[in-house]
C-alpha cells in the first residue's frame, strides 16, 4: 500500500500591509490537514537599499517560506507555490517545489521550457529536471485535483485574518 500523498499550496500576498504567507497542507482529496499562516512582514527601507533586487525572492522564500515549512507538523511530499520566486525553497526542503502558474494569459512558449510542463489543464514548472520528474509522478497519485483551487483557500484564509482585530 502507497503511504498518504499530502501535497502542500503555499501562497504569499503582498500589499500595503506587507508580505503575509499562508501554507495548506491537504490530503491526495484536497481536505485540509494543516494550515498555518505568518504575521505581514513589512521590509524597511534598509532591506531594500541592502537587498536591491532580490528583496522580493529573500522575504518570499527565505523568510515566509521556510518559516511556515519549518513550523509545519505535517510533512508535505511535493510542495506546490503560487509564485517563481518561492521555487528558492528547494533549497531548504527535500521534496519537489512546483509553481503552478497562473493561466491567464498563457504564453505560447511557456511550455516549451525544459522545467515546464501541462498538467490538468495548468501550467506547472519545477525547479530541476529531477523534481519535475519526481512531481509527474505524484501528480498521477492526485487524480484530477484542481491545482489553483486550494490558494484561493489560502488567499481567503490570509484575508479572514487580515480582518481580526489584533489581540
Amino acid at each position: 500500500m502507497e503511504a498518504a500523498l499530502h501535497p502542500g499550496f503555499l501562497a504569499i500576498i503582498h500589499d500595503a500591509q506587507g508580505y503575509q504567507g499562508g501554507l495548506l497542507i491537504t490530503n491526495s482529496w484536497s481536505r485540509p490537514l494543516e494550515f498555518r499562516l505568518t504575521a505581514p512582514v513589512q521590509p524597511t527601507r534598509v532591506h531594500q537599499v541592502l537587498y536591491g533586487s532580490t528583496l522580493r525572492r529573500y522575504v518570499m522564500a527565505d523568510v515566509i517560506g521556510k518559516a511556515l515549512l519549518d513550523k509545519a507538523a505535517t510533512p508535505v511530499q511535493v510542495l506546490f507555490v503560487d509564485a517563481s520566486e518561492l521555487l528558492d525553497l528547494r533549497r531548504h526542503l527535500s521534496v519537489p517545489v512546483v509553481w503552478v502558474q497562473p493561466t491567464e494569459p498563457l504564453s505560447a512558449g511557456v511550455v516549451n521550457d525544459a522545467l515546464s510542463w501541462s498538467w490538468g489543464g495548468q501550467v506547472l514548472r519545477a525547479s530541476s529536471h529531477a523534481d519535475r520528474e519526481e512531481a509527474s509522478t505524484l501528480l498521477a497519485r492526485l487524480g484530477d485535483m484542481d491545482l489553483l483551487e486550494p490558494f484561493s483557500r489560502v488567499r481567503e484564509a490570509l484575508g479572514e485574518a487580515r480582518k481580526r482585530p489584533a489581540a
